[in-house]
């Protein structure tokens, strides 16, 4: 018998059978039941199952620690119960109500763990390219088909992220996974991409097209509104009649609703932070560059960094420096390396190391940022507060040493360090300064606040 099929039916008995669980799921690590009957389970009889590290309940979810080879204890659980991964949860015998903050993380980190096997593929596709293709060893040419299919395998993982991040907040929603990936299809589609710019209209409505590839909040967002839709008329809709008829309104109704309100508002409150900002770099320089490290990583994941860009490609060949934009994004960036160390320190499952030192080194080697940022900065408020101090306290030094970026190289990893070449001596002293305190920072941010683990 296969190790992970022993493994559940030796804690099956344990939770009270299959008749105790009313909903099965999992995580990165952990197999998530919910269950009927608490005094029907044996806590000190499942973490003895070979096979499993430990439970607990979470209110009246219990939570059985299994590893990376969850999903595969997961499917034979599946097949043993009959339950569906799409079962409808039983919302009595959920988790207890969680603060208002903790509940959007929770929501963010429970949409982002389906899609971490893409991210990290992702980005060692992306990785492969410098380091074996011309920039470093040279064992491919960028003009080869090898050069072309990683590229293209490299960034369909990121560009698509609105359709991945759909179906995993589905998923955590309890809602069928193709309404997800169906409204974050409808907001990739290339008609619809080339509207930017053009006058359109969504029933009516009048819309203003934005550039959605490579989003993560407005699709969770979406996603969140879409759900009560579903759930109203699943509640309401005769049986015979929902195959036709849920799908088909719920659909219409979050179009516009996604297309017209969530996803421009975005855009529209980064266009308004972006100029604010901006103007305070005319005022106050350093405060700004402060302000943007400081920022910089929520505003990516909010899609609102675009507006920096267009100032910067705006004012870069005029000017032939930057002082402003690209050395609060090293700020920013380089605190990856502080919460990374900081990572190995707090955290105590090996599991977790590895994830946390692949994705930095995706980042660090392929200049590829999403996995670790996606993966770990954003499923944990206390890393993201690490990260945005950390990445405020480097833009500070950045804008009081006058950091320059000399070369426009929108790069990440170690190849955004090209930007600041060039220039007197003492911009590499303020490169080295900016570095240490966003590293020293994030480092120390991360122990003192500490990480959540899977």
């Amino acid at each position: 018998m296969d190790k992970n099929e022993q493994i559940v039916q030796d804690l099956l008995p344990l939770v009270g059978g299959k008749d105790n669980v009313t909903a099965a799921f999992h995580c990165m690590t952990r197999l998530r039941l919910n269950v009927k009957d608490k005094s029907l389970v044996d806590v000190n009889g499942l973490k003895s199952v070979k096979g499993v590290a430990g439970t607990q309940f979470v209110g009246d979810q219990l939570q059985i620690i299994i590893g990376t080879n969850v999903p595969k204890v997961y499917d034979f659980f599946l097949k043993e119960t009959g339950l569906s991964a799409q079962a409808a949860i039983d919302e009595n015998v959920d988790a207890p109500k969680q603060k208002p903050i903790d509940a959007i993380f929770g929501y963010i980190s429970g949409s982002l763990t389906p899609v971490l096997p893409a991210f990290i593929a992702a980005g060692l596709f992306k990785t492969i390219i410098p380091i074996f293709g011309p920039d470093m060893l040279g064992l491919f040419t960028a003009e080869s088909d090898i050069y072309t299919l990683l590229t293209f395998l490299g960034d369909a993982g990121f560009y698509f992220l609105p359709i991945l991040i759909g179906v995993g907040a589905s998923m955590k929603l309890n809602m069928p996974w193709i309404y997800g990936a169906y409204i974050g299809a409808v907001m990739l589609h290339p008609t619809f991409v080339a509207l930017q710019g053009q006058p359109f209209t969504v029933f009516g409505i009048p819309c203003s097209v934005q550039a959605y590839s490579s989003t993560v909040i407005p699709i969770l967002a979406i996603v969140w509104v879409m759900s009560y839709i579903y759930k109203f008329l699943t509640k309401r809709v005769p049986d015979t009649l929902q195959l036709i008829i849920v799908p088909f309104v719920t659909l219409a109704i979050i179009t516009p609703i996604a297309l017209c309100l969530i996803g421009p508002a975005g855009s529209f409150l980064g266009n308004y932070i972006g100029s604010a900002i901006i103007a305070l770099n005319d005022i106050a320089g350093p405060l700004a560059t402060c302000v943007v490290g400081g920022l910089f990583l929520p505003l990516v994941f909010t899609g609102m960094h675009v507006i920096f860009y267009v100032y910067l490609f705006t004012t870069f060949p005029t000017l032939g420096f930057d002082t402003f934009f690209l050395p609060a994004v090293v700020a920013s960036s380089w605190t990856i390396f502080g919460i990374w160390l900081g990572c190995l320190v707090r955290y105590k499952k090996k599991e977790n190391k590895a994830f946390a030192t692949a994705t930095f080194l995706t980042w660090l080697l392929g200049g590829v940022g999403e996995p670790f940022m996606f993966g770990i900065v954003l499923k944990n408020k206390k890393v993201l507060l690490a990260s945005c101090i950390a990445g405020a306290a480097g833009g500070l030094v950045a804008g009081l040493t006058h950091l320059t970026a000399h070369v426009l190289a929108a790069s990440n990893g170690i190849y955004g360090l090209l930007a600041f070449l060039g220039g007197s001596t003492w911009n590499y002293v303020a490169l080295v300064l900016t570095l240490i305190t966003s590293i020293g920072a994030a480092f120390a941010a991360t122990v003192f606040l500490g990480v959540e683990e899977d």
